[in-house]
């Protein structure tokens, strides 16, 4: 039963690759350039956001965790009690 499983796998892996080496130069052409385009938008918004102090400094703020954000509490004459 395994041996079947496993060499029905393997034809299936072939057919599917010997489909993509027909299509092969467009269709990989295609994703590839879906991929690049993917990463050529995230690198531009990073650039764009950082070019400038105010965007390095939002970015810096949006990167900073819940932690980092709070103040810390005052603690006035007031609040002691003796």
């Amino acid at each position: 039963m395994f041996g079947t499983v496993r060499m029905s796998g393997l034809m299936l892996a072939t057919v599917i690759t010997g489909m993509l080496v027909k299509f092969g130069g467009h269709a990989l052409a295609t994703m590839g350039s879906g991929l690049l385009g993917q990463v050529q938008n995230a690198g531009q918004q990073a650039a764009q956001m950082t070019e400038n102090p105010s965007g390095r400094a939002a970015a810096l703020k949006s990167n900073a965790g819940p932690c980092q954000q709070r103040q810390s509490p005052t603690i006035t004459v007031m609040d002691i009690k003796a």
